[in-house]
């Protein structure tokens, strides 16, 4: 049986998001985006907002942290398996 979802990825780019707009779209799950980088004060600013309309409206939702890599000097193993 095929499952298919109707879900967005979220982070302060797409604003301050109409969230009771997106649940009446049939949007029924979402992904957020917590923060980037490597700094605790690098939380998405729109973060709490989003998580809070998730739960107020039952959209279930999965958070992320958004990370870069400032040296790259070599693949480790997982890497090399990742870009297969």
């Amino acid at each position: 049986m095929d499952v298919i979802y109707n879900a967005i990825d979220v982070s302060k780019h797409q604003g301050k998001i109409n969230w009771e707009a997106v649940k009446n779209a049939g949007v029924t799950h979402a992904m957020l985006r917590a923060g980037y980088g490597r700094y605790k004060n690098q939380v998405d600013p729109q973060f709490e907002r989003n998580s809070a309309e998730c739960e107020r409206l039952g959209i279930q939702y999965g958070v992320y942290w958004y990370s870069y890599c400032l040296l790259y000097t070599s693949p480790s193993p997982r890497d090399r398996s990742l870009s297969r």
